[in-house]
């Protein structure tokens, strides 16, 4: 009985370690004081966590358009992850590449610009040139209530 428990808890230690977050890194000019700027990043890192890499009612999309978009089929909603998830789902790009947000800015009312830079977290002398991976900007927008 003591032995199975053990392997339980090996198993179940294995499986949390494997289910680790995306916790992208902030630039100085991403001011997390002002308390709207803190809300953007912290949904931003929820979407990263959410698996951008495919296509279901996200948590983190705006119901309407989550609808729509589901609804026409489409193959991949974000644009960008159109291309950084090709050849890796983003649980191991994430493990491999680290975010950084770059910036946060106001663009609109209620609608804000995430600029981020993904670069690998160890690169070899000889793969420096490829680092970056790929620089995003993506659109946030409070919906009205």
């Amino acid at each position: 009985m003591r032995k199975y428990q053990l392997l339980i808890l090996v198993i179940l230690i294995g499986l949390k370690s494997n289910s680790q977050n995306s916790i992208p890194d902030i630039s100085a000019r991403v001011d997390t004081s002002k308390v709207v700027i803190k809300e953007i990043y912290h949904l931003y890192k929820n979407y990263l966590n959410s698996k951008p890499d495919s296509i279901y009612q996200n948590p983190n999309w705006n119901d309407t358009e989550a609808k729509y978009y589901l609804k026409s089929k489409m193959v991949r909603v974000d644009r960008a992850a159109n291309l950084m998830f090709v050849y890796s789902n983003s649980k191991n790009y994430f493990t491999y590449y680290v975010s950084k947000v770059l910036q946060i800015d106001s663009v609109s009312i209620n609608r804000y610009q995430i600029k981020t830079i993904f670069a690998a977290k160890c690169s070899e002398k000889e793969y420096e040139k490829f680092t970056p991976d790929y620089i995003t900007k993506l659109y946030a927008v409070r919906d009205i209530q």
